[in-house]
């Protein structure tokens, strides 16, 4: 009864705190606000619910190379805030039952686990960012690769550049290719949107990638520049991996000395407690 009670309790102030946010936010637009919107579009932010998103540049980057929209991102954020809260609420109510707790320590368990999913999902969001951001260094070495081949066939730069990067396959090789495409659209040059790309997501391998492509566009001899640069942005990919296998080989000593002292005072718990009940 008394865990009933709790859960009851958890879930009244979660709908709560809901309420007051909603309160906050804003309320529902009349409808011939959304008939003005698709007629002229929106005038200012009038989304209820970004607060939850957030607006930074590094938040927008971070989507781009996720390839997320802000309402996946939304759904993604209410989702973790709601499985963080409720595994404290269920805790909460856990220790409220055996008798380890009060009751009311119930309301901080929900405020406290809406806060850690607050945070948690953002932390994801940019564990996820930055994988992408740790492949792009492979994916320009295969794409550099693939252009000084072309080049060396007899291909224009330009010509090269599209087609390796049609090539390609993976998230780095998407965003390279829209890139690309917008840049053609707008009468520019291929690396000019490599370049955008990589500045705005900070990749610096774009960058210095779309330095060395202009080079080529310009007519310079840059065949020998593409293929040390290839070499030496494949020799760190494989530098930064095998560090990364060592020290995740690392971290498991940790949990193997831990067990192993589970097991030495498994083994020697009984023969201790007979010494000292003697």
């Amino acid at each position: 009864m008394t865990a009933l009670v709790g859960a009851l309790v958890g879930l009244l102030t979660a709908a709560g705190v809901a309420l007051v946010a909603r309160g906050l936010v804003g309320v529902i637009p009349p409808l011939h606000v959304f008939a003005a919107e698709l007629n002229h579009g929106r005038t200012g932010n009038t989304d209820r619910w970004g607060w939850l998103i957030g607006e930074s540049d590094e938040l927008g980057a971070n989507l781009e190379l996720v390839g997320w929209t802000r309402d996946e991102w939304r759904v993604h954020r209410l989702q973790f805030i709601a499985a963080v809260g409720g595994f404290a609420v269920v805790l909460a109510v856990l220790l409220t039952a055996v008798g380890f707790t009060p009751l009311v320590s119930v309301i901080p368990a929900v405020a406290i686990g809406t806060v850690a999913g607050w945070w948690l999902s953002l932390a994801h969001l940019k564990e996820v960012a930055g994988s992408v951001k740790t492949e792009a260094s492979a994916t320009v070495a295969v794409f550099l690769t693939l252009v000084q081949a072309l080049m060396a066939a007899g291909a224009g730069p330009n010509g090269a550049m599209t087609a390796a990067v049609l090539a390609g396959q993976g998230r780095v090789f998407r965003l390279m290719r829209d890139a690309m495409m917008d840049a053609q659209l707008n009468n520019a040059e291929p690396w000019v949107g490599l370049g955008e790309l990589g500045r705005r997501l900070d990749i610096a391998d774009l960058v210095s990638l779309a330095s060395s492509l202009r080079q080529a566009s310009e007519g310079a001899s840059v065949g020998e520049s593409l293929s040390a640069k290839a070499a030496s942005l494949r020799d760190r990919d494989r530098y930064r991996r095998e560090a990364d296998m060592v020290a995740r080989s690392e971290s498991m000593s940790l949990p193997l000395v831990g067990m192993a002292l589970a097991f030495v005072v498994l083994i020697g718990y009984p023969a201790v407690a007979l010494l000292l009940s003697t």
